[in-house]
């Protein structure tokens, strides 16, 4: 294929409309206006800084940058940098990044970062992150990340993770999770994840599992999991099931069930549905009937749950034990009236770290008193990463 270099604004505007054979293009100059899209013509910048405008169609190498307006494209690769105005399109692979305005649109591959206002519209995958803001909306897959605000919409797959403000809305697939603030609305399925905080709102389907705080509200259906605490509220149909701490309440129907940690939660019931009130018992009572309701190992042990700094692998609470997977973790006396562990993954949700699967013997498991959220432990050991 025959290559034209190309240094000057000069050179490139003499260029054609159009090729009779294949030829590359290379721009190698900062600041070239690329006015239009050459038929057969394949044009490519190398490292430096320019400017598409019309219907220019481009390819970004090796750092290069670019600003797009009207419907110009770009194909971003090797760490590559655009911004995107009045329609424009991009494709970023390689940890490329961009910026979309103007209802511009953008795909993401390879570790790749957008941010989007203006009604932008991004689909993200491999592991790639987006910001969204101004009612933007994306497509999220392949445990890509993203953060949504002033009443954007995402939708996720894959274990993909949303962090939703303002308003804003997502639905959740095939394992994803997400966190909402703000009056922000999410549709959970298919073993979808959510914490909500402020005055989220929830529907969840198909085995998913919520843990909700402050003022949130959720209705489930299909087998889904809701940990209430503090005043959030949930309506439960068909097998789904309720724990419920503090202050929160629930209504029941169907073949649903809840059972209520706090003599100060509320539940009604309705149909079939059953509650079961653990609050006022003996230890020995609460442990035994919180061991009903988590995971054993096939030793016997209980699995509880643990957040740690992702970066130390150190706790929060004390920030002098360490916890690596395999490894047994003993608490010392100092420290075992401030090591806290979670009885479900959904009450270690609420904060921002990194959640392990820990296995415990029965007599080294004790609540605080007055306090069924939190747990204390002698010793556990260390199994694995929740995700």
């Amino acid at each position: 294929m025959k290559k034209i270099i190309i240094k000057t604004q000069e050179e490139l505007d003499k260029l054609p409309k159009s090729f009779s054979k294949p030829v590359k293009i290379i721009i190698a100059n900062n600041r070239l206006i690329i006015r239009h899209k050459i038929e057969n013509a394949t044009i490519e910048v190398d490292g430096q800084d320019v400017i598409l405008r019309g219907n220019a169609n481009v390819i970004l190498r090796n750092k290069s940058k670019a600003t797009l307006y009207d419907s110009s494209q770009a194909i971003l690769l090797d760490n590559a940098i655009a911004e995107l105005y009045h329609n424009s399109k991009s494709i970023l692979y390689n940890k490329s990044q961009a910026k979309l305005y103007d209802k511009s649109q953008a795909e993401l591959y390879h570790d790749s970062q957008a941010e989007l206002h203006d009604q932008s519209f991004a689909k993200l995958k491999d592991k790639s992150r987006s910001i969204l803001t101004d009612t933007s909306s994306a497509l999220l897959f392949d445990m890509s990340e993203s953060k949504l605000y002033n009443s954007s919409q995402a939708e996720l797959y894959d274990n993909s993770f949303a962090k939703t403000y303002d308003k804003s809305q997502i639905k959740l697939f095939n394992n994803s999770k997400a966190r909402l603030y703000n009056d922000s609305y999410a549709k959970l399925y298919n073993n979808a994840k959510s914490t909500s905080f402020d005055n989220s709102i929830l529907e969840t389907y198909d085995n998913s599992n919520a843990s909700m705080f402050n003022r949130s509200k959720a209705i489930l259906y299909n087998n889904s999991k809701v940990i209430l605490c503090e005043q959030a509220r949930a309506e439960l149909w068909d097998n789904s099931k309720a724990i419920l701490y503090d202050n929160s309440s629930a209504m029941l129907h169907m073949n649903s069930a809840g059972i209520i940690y706090s003599q100060d939660a509320f539940a009604e019931k309705y149909q079939q549905a059953r509650i079961t009130k653990l609050y006022g018992r003996s230890h020995k009572n609460i442990i035994k009937k919180y061991c009903r309701l988590l995971e054993k190992t096939k030793d016997g042990r209980y699995i509880i749950y643990k957040v740690i700094n992702p970066e130390t692998n150190y706790d929060f609470d004390t920030m002098e034990l360490k916890y690596e997977i395999g490894k047994i973790v003993r608490t010392i006396p100092d420290f075992y009236y401030i090591s806290i562990f979670y009885p479900f993954p959904e009450l270690a949700y609420r904060y921002e770290g990194k959640i392990l699967r820990c296995a415990a013997k029965s007599k080294d498991i004790y609540f605080f008193e007055g306090d069924l959220i939190r747990i204390r432990c002698k010793e556990v050991e260390v199994i694995g990463e929740y995700k």
